[in-house]
């Protein structure tokens, strides 16, 4: 609902969020937490938040190991990760937030 409202133009980005980490809090174990957290994952990626995003895609890829959207996600986080670092996105970061990303993700 959250995403329909937002691509309608009937909420901004930040109330969708705040709507889904909300479900999310809820909500575990099944499809919908799976869409929840890729929902975000991207969400926060989009909103130049890449921590929160990667987060969230790390949880996905934990808590569903054995899923075609676990694999397809692990996939995203690595080309977010190399883009951050090898376009220079991460060097516009603090410096610590910058090295404790790299730290957190690289695997």
């Amino acid at each position: 609902m959250a995403k329909m409202n937002l691509k309608r133009g009937e909420i901004t980005k930040q109330e969708a969020i705040d709507i889904v980490e909300k479900l999310l809090s809820v909500w575990r174990g099944d499809k919908l937490e799976v869409d929840l957290l890729k929902i975000l994952g991207d969400w926060y990626i989009e909103e130049k938040l890449p921590a929160k995003g990667l987060d969230m895609w790390q949880t996905l890829v934990t808590n569903f190991p054995n899923t075609k959207e676990a694999l397809y996600t692990a996939g995203r986080m690595k080309q977010v990760f190399i883009d951050m670092f090898d376009h220079g996105a991460a060097y516009r970061m603090n410096p610590f937030e910058a090295l404790s990303l790299y730290f957190k993700f690289r695997d």
